[in-house]
This record gives structure tokens, sequence and C-alpha cells, in this order.
């Protein structure tokens, strides 16, 4: 839980939308994705190695379902580091940065 609070609070950038997640008001989510589109984020391991590249996009809701992801990864349409990438359990470590439907994911320690 603490770890998803984190995540809300790093693409957060509207103060309102911050307010209503926080005291449990009612939020769109179409208001949600407007934040999350054409953003550049942080995903912070908290004391984990590695994450799996598949796991890392549903976690933060770049993709709805496992298949989403299989199928984003297999057409080509992730890049980690600037490259294309088709390892679908490829481990991401601090440092590296993911690409995917125009947000950046930058993996920290």
């Amino acid at each position: 839980f603490k770890s998803q609070i984190v995540f809300w609070i790093k693409i957060m950038h509207s103060e309102s939308v911050l307010a209503k997640l926080l005291f449990n008001t009612e939020i769109k989510i179409s208001d949600l994705l407007l934040l999350i589109k054409n953003k550049t984020m942080t995903f912070q391991l908290n004391g984990q190695e590695y994450i799996e590249l598949m796991k890392l996009l549903k976690f933060v809701g770049l993709t709805d379902t496992g298949g989403d992801t299989k199928q984003a990864i297999d057409e080509g349409l992730v890049q980690v580091n600037g490259r294309q990438e088709l390892r679908r359990r490829c481990k991401l470590r601090a440092g590296d940065e993911v690409l995917f439907d125009g947000t950046t994911i930058v993996i920290e320690v």
C-alpha cells in the first residue's frame, strides 16, 4: 500500500486530484489518465533487486491485463533504455528507463 501511495504522489501534478485521492472523494478515471499520459514517473524498487517488465507495466497502470501487457511487448511497443524490448520478463534495475505509450518510467532504488 505504501509503495502505491508513493507512486501516486510522484505522478500527481494537480493538488486537487491528490486531495481527492487522499480523502477518498470521487475522482474520474479520465482525470487520472490525463495526468499519466506523456509523463515521466519514477518507480522505486524498495529493497528489491529488480522488477520484471510485465509486472512494472501492470503495476503502474499502463496496461490493464496481462494479455494487454504481453501484446504490447510482443508488438515492440516498449523500449528499455532507448532500445526496443521484446523480453516479457526483462529484469529492470535501478537506473533503467522504460518508455511505453508516451510515458517514461525511471527505475530507482
